[in-house]
């Protein structure tokens, strides 16, 4: 299938030797997806790895605050770092 191209452009850049024509297509396409965070907002992933039993034990600490895993385990070690 071929794409609609804008024929002035097509045509000035076989004129000029131009090799970058843009089409109707890239033209009318649309940027999705979220936008990029700030620069100081990026997320790291630092995965732990527990026992059955370790995770038992975290999962209720973290039932008493009414947090996920994630978030208990993030604020426990802010509180600790902070302790430095």
């Amino acid at each position: 299938m071929s794409e609609k191209i804008n024929i002035k452009e097509a045509i000035r850049a076989k004129r000029t030797g131009a090799v970058n024509v843009q089409s109707y297509a890239e033209a009318d396409r649309k940027r999705g997806g979220r936008p990029k965070k700030d620069g100081d907002h990026k997320l790291t992933r630092v995965p732990i790895y527990l026992s059955n039993n370790e995770l038992e034990k975290v999962e209720q600490a973290a039932a008493r605050y009414g947090l996920t895993v994630g978030k208990f385990m993030k604020m426990a070690a802010m509180i600790e770092s902070a302790k430095m």
